[in-house]
């Protein structure tokens, strides 16, 4: 994913490798030496031309068997991959955050993604999920739905993981643990 980003953005700035300068008609030699207002400008205006031509809401949409020329196949597979990558991206960087609001708007838009691709029961997950917090559960319950799906175990900002993630590293650790007392005590009854 960071590969297809590189390449786009490095497309857009007419760079051939990452050794290059980029173009001077899109980035000045002497930006960086500018304020750092201007220079987030310079980058937001570099994002908005990548995520304008290459990211494409509708193209995770489309019918895979529709055939057209090899460039336009790829180009269209790589704003896929773009899409999705980020679509990904900032849903795991709404968990690391914390930000239930984001995790509920992402959930909207891969409820219609699993739908148009065939993925019924992450469909139906999806659907149960908005189901509960908009209609079916009361304001109280439906808030700490939201907040309640992440946990932090360092007690550091920005270090949050899905709470199915702590219990699988947690079952998995005690499955190590168990298996290990296991087999030290059926070596112990081998021994002996």
């Amino acid at each position: 994913m960071n590969g297809h980003i590189l390449a786009a953005v490095m497309s857009y700035l007419g760079m051939s490798s990452i050794h290059d300068r980029p173009s001077p008609s899109i980035v000045s030699h002497d930006v960086w030496m500018e304020s750092d207002d201007v220079r987030r400008l310079v980058l937001h205006s570099i994002a908005e031309h990548v995520i304008t031509q290459h990211v494409d809401l509708a193209t995770s949409f489309k019918d895979p068997s529709h055939s057209g020329s090899d460039k336009g196949t790829a180009y269209e597979y790589t704003c896929e991959v773009l899409t999705l990558g980020l679509v990904i991206f900032d849903f795991k960087y709404a968990i690391r955050e914390g930000d239930g609001d984001q995790v509920l708007l992402l959930w909207k838009y891969m409820l219609i993604l699993f739908k148009a691709t065939g993925r019924k029961n992450y469909a139906i997950e999806a659907l149960t999920l908005l189901s509960q917090y908009h209609i079916l559960l009361p304001c109280n319950l439906a808030e700490q739905l939201k907040w309640s799906r992440f946990i932090n175990v360092r007690g550091l900002l920005g270090h949050n993981i899905s709470c199915d993630l702590q219990l699988a590293k947690a079952t998995n650790s005690f499955d190590c643990e168990v298996g290990i007392v296991y087999q030290w005590q059926t070596l112990r009854k081998i021994t002996t």
